[in-house]
């Protein structure tokens, strides 16, 4: 058997060992106490503010010509459980 041949099996055999293994210990229960109503952040990846790139409108042309400040998105989530 050649270098590369031994290298292949090896790592089926480390790859089958991985994926049968069974994780021993039992999963926690997740028992958080969340209030009914509450506020969750979930980020600024759904918009990207302004101004947008290749964008020659007179909202975007202030902040590009430095006369107005950026300004950015962020996502917010109100739950209310009740």
């Amino acid at each position: 058997m050649n270098y590369k041949t031994i290298l292949i099996f090896f790592f089926c055999v480390l790859m089958a060992a991985a994926c049968g293994t069974d994780n021993a210990s039992p999963e926690k229960n997740n028992t958080t106490k969340l209030p009914d109503q509450f506020l969750v952040v979930l980020g600024v990846a759904q918009d990207a503010g302004y101004p947008q790139v290749g964008c020659e409108k007179e909202c975007c042309k202030m902040v590009w010509e430095g006369k107005e400040e950026k300004k950015h998105a962020t996502c917010l989530a109100l739950v209310d459980r009740k």
